[in-house]
């Protein structure tokens, strides 16, 4: 499969009170797409996650939606 120059688009069910190693898995592989496949990443979460502290600057850093 060819991921050069795509967006991929992350779909999270996670709202939890803190960043956690899900959060920072994610940043770590969106950093590799980025400089191995030249990849943008988006990211979909519920929209209680919009109201923990690191949601804002996780958005501020990545492209988010809340749904």
């Amino acid at each position: 499969m060819d991921i050069n120059n795509k967006t991929i688009v992350f779909v999270c069910q996670y709202a939890a009170p803190y960043e956690g190693n899900f959060i920072l898995s994610l940043k770590a592989l969106e950093s590799k797409l980025m400089e191995q496949f030249q990849a943008k990443a988006i990211y979909v979460f519920p929209n209680n996650a919009k109201t923990q502290v690191w949601m804002m600057s996780f958005q501020k850093a990545h492209k988010v939606h809340l749904k």
